[in-house]
């Protein structure tokens, strides 16, 4: 059981990975180019939404026929951020910088099985989703950030 659901999460990671990344093929480079420009910031805010709701749906059922019940905490902030392929013997895609670190405090300060998410992509995706009341929450590095719960 635990096995299924690391190779789910190896399933979601690898498609969040390389979804929306440009590959370059000689024959289908401009396509690929001009799709991946016509992306807006609202709609990567709704895909990431979108695929955290998934992944709780995927935990839910993984619990429904599970003796053991996990939980997930998931953190979303919206910005700009660096990635990349690091290493000389060991090669690591990663992502930095302060929208992944505040990614990372939304998770951190979340509640289990809930999406937590900053004021930035609220703003992006309240015409698609209902957000709580904000509540306001210390950020380490950042002082106090209002914040939501999908």
């Amino acid at each position: 059981m635990i096995a299924s659901l690391f190779i789910l999460f190896i399933i979601s990671t690898t498609i969040m990975l390389f979804e929306g990344k440009l590959i370059r093929v000689e024959e289908e480079n401009k396509k690929l180019e001009s799709t991946v420009k016509e992306r807006t910031k609202e709609l990567e805010a709704e895909k990431m939404i979108r695929f955290a709701q998934g992944l709780l749906e995927d935990v839910r059922t993984f619990n429904e026929s599970s003796p053991v019940k996990l939980q997930i905490r998931l953190g979303i902030n919206s910005g700009a951020l660096v990635a990349g392929v690091i290493g000389k013997t060991k090669f690591i895609y990663d992502i930095w910088g302060d929208t992944v670190n505040v990614a990372s405090r939304m998770e951190s300060t979340g509640l289990p099985m809930k999406i937590h998410v900053t004021e930035t992509t609220k703003a992006l995706t309240s015409n698609l989703f209902t957000y709580n009341e904000n509540s306001e929450i210390d950020v380490k590095g950042k002082g106090l950030m209002k914040t939501y719960f999908l």
